[in-house]
């Protein structure tokens, strides 16, 4: 789960290489979709949590809350149920659910593609 540092301040948040807009809100998306891959390279990413453990053996591996609960209790202010999942799996989706978060799948068409699902999220 990467967390953004949009989840407690306000930073600007570039797409296509130039920042387009400053906004207030938690940036919650799975490890697996790096936001160095993607144009969205601008945005400062403040933490990185990953699970190490095997599937169904642990709260913290999706669809399980505990990587989430972790960022809100690293960063005071950080409200779960005012976050955006994004996720290309159901399990992302539960997890963006048990925590009350708006969740938005991304994937191949016709989902959006992450660059997509952000560029809507600001619209």
């Amino acid at each position: 789960v990467h967390a953004s540092s949009a989840s407690t301040a306000s930073s600007s948040v570039g797409l296509g290489g130039s920042p387009t807009r400053t906004v207030r809100a938690p940036i919650l998306c799975p490890a697996s979709m790096s936001l160095s891959a993607s144009p969205i390279t601008t945005a400062p990413v403040d933490a990185v949590y990953w699970c190490p453990h095997e599937r169904g053996v642990c709260e913290c591996r999706k669809p399980g809350v505990k990587l989430f609960r972790d960022a809100a209790r690293d960063f005071p202010g950080l409200e779960l149920s005012g976050a955006v999942v994004i996720g290309d799996a159901e399990s992302d989706m539960e997890a963006g659910r048990r925590i009350g978060a708006r969740t938005v799948r991304v994937g191949d068409p016709p989902r959006p593609t992450l660059l997509e699902a952000v560029e809507a999220l600001l619209a």
